[in-house]
């Protein structure tokens, strides 16, 4: 990334799946000599501010100072396309919120169908959404992140 979008620093955010965010968080308990005591953990987590509750896509613990936003729906089970990769891996994004651009057209369709058998009324909706990134050199995309299994 340029050093003109890392200048803005407060602004970026990485986005990544639930498991890579797991396994960072794990990660944060491992010292030289083995795992942190569950007490030490709990020291920890009130003390770096690590979160690990809240609902899916909440922002834990910042990763070198900038925030972590859970995208629970990220693919984490594709292969690794370097050499000798096993297991499933995932990405992890950097860029600002603002730089990714959401659109949903306005024809939306709406069908209503009563089940008898049922007793209920099922809706159907149908709408066109599309994604963008605004600018490139504003968003950095790490590939081939190992899921722990």
């Amino acid at each position: 990334m340029p050093r003109k979008y890392m200048q803005r620093r407060n602004g970026l955010k990485f986005f990544t799946g639930s498991n890579l965010i797991q396994d960072y968080l794990y990660g944060l308990t491992q010292t030289a000599s083995g795992l942190i005591s569950l007490e030490q953990v709990a020291e920890g987590v009130t003390r770096n501010g690590v979160r690990t509750d809240g609902p899916a896509g909440f922002s834990s613990t910042p990763m070198f100072g900038i925030p972590t936003q859970e995208v629970p729906l990220f693919l984490e089970t594709v292969d690794g396309d370097y050499s000798g990769a096993t297991g499933d891996h995932g990405d992890l994004w950097l860029t600002f919120p603002q730089n990714m651009l959401w659109g949903v057209k306005r024809e939306i369709q709406v069908y209503r169908e009563f089940k008898p058998k049922k007793d209920t009324i099922e809706y159907t909706m149908y709408c066109r959404v599309g994604t963008q990134i605004e600018n490139a050199d504003a968003f950095v995309v790490v590939k081939n992140i190992k899921v722990s299994s």
